[in-house]
């Protein structure tokens, strides 16, 4: 599975948010669209496709994907939290830059929070980059939500912010 670019669709794409079953979906079925998203979003590669497989393998953690057009162009996971009590940890959120700005995101983060709510989770945490704007979206999208936030320097992923906010 590929990913195409956007504008060679002609019709109003169908987009939907569906969480990843490992019991009904194996990992094969998405490891290269998920890894083509990774080397995309990723100059530096992401997380890599062992955490990444681990992460979807495991039942605990919650991993949406977004397809556009029945086509992988994104996914979100996340699942406990181990420094914050009742919080649910964003992991990563991915999207092909040719459907960034389109607000599919949110479909994406919608159906991640209501999964985290129905596993009993009060709060949603995150890292997020601030050199290339998405600490600043996160900051604008989730006003009035946010009950605490602070900078963080990671050398992996580089200047970021912390949030904790409400779900």
């Amino acid at each position: 599975m590929t990913i195409e670019n956007r504008r060679s669709e002609e019709r109003i794409p169908s987009v939907e948010s569906v969480l990843f079953n490992p019991d009904t979906t194996a990992w094969d079925e998405v490891k290269e669209a998920v890894m083509d998203l990774e080397k995309i979003c990723f100059s530096d590669g992401g997380l890599g496709e062992d955490y990444l497989k681990e992460y979807f393998l495991n039942p605990q953690n919650v991993v949406v994907l977004l397809k556009v057009n029945d086509q992988l162009v994104g996914f979100t996971c996340g699942g406990r939290d181990h420094e914050h009590d009742e919080s649910f940890y964003v992991e990563t959120t991915e999207i092909h830059p040719d459907w960034q700005g389109n607000k599919f995101i949110t479909s994406m983060i919608t159906t991640l929070e209501y999964e985290a709510k129905k596993r009993g989770y009060k709060y949603l945490t995150r890292h997020a980059a601030i050199n290339n704007g998405y600490a600043e979206k996160i900051e604008r999208n989730y006003t009035g939500r946010i009950l605490e936030t602070y900078p963080r320097s990671s050398e992996e992923f580089g200047e970021q912010q912390f949030f904790k906010i409400k779900l």
